[in-house]
């Protein structure tokens, strides 16, 4: 049974969302699939120790920073942005911004970000 009480209803979110990162972290662990490394982008670095501050932002050294390469769908933002804590928070990120753009490319490790939240089918 699930609780109905509002002060529930976030740590029952909380658990089914886990059971989905648990869920899907042990698919790809069977599919075992190997990514080709991509080439550096190109473009202005920012890297450091990062906080997630929106569904689609970081912040890395005080500079909130806009992830691009996706559109989170309708009513995940929430979602997203509890997902993409629980990847990144305190953790060293790259970004990558290209020439004119206010958006960036991130990657924790060699994972895209954007591509994290598109497995995860939060975002287009």
């Amino acid at each position: 049974m699930v609780p109905t009480h509002a002060a529930n209803r976030g740590e029952v979110l909380d658990r089914m969302l886990d059971n989905v990162v648990r869920e899907t972290a042990a698919e790809q662990q069977k599919t075992e699939r190997v990514r080709p490394s991509r080439p550096q982008p190109k473009g202005t670095l920012v890297e450091g120790t990062a906080s997630v501050v929106g569904g689609d932002s970081l912040k890395i050294g005080g500079r909130v920073i806009r992830l691009k390469g996706f559109r989170i769908r309708s009513g995940r933002n929430a979602e997203a942005y509890r997902t993409l804590a629980r990847r990144v928070n305190n953790m060293h990120v790259r970004c990558y911004f290209a020439e004119g753009e206010d958006k960036a490319v991130c990657y924790e490790g060699e994972e895209n970000l954007a591509q994290y939240l598109i497995d995860m089918r939060l975002a287009d």
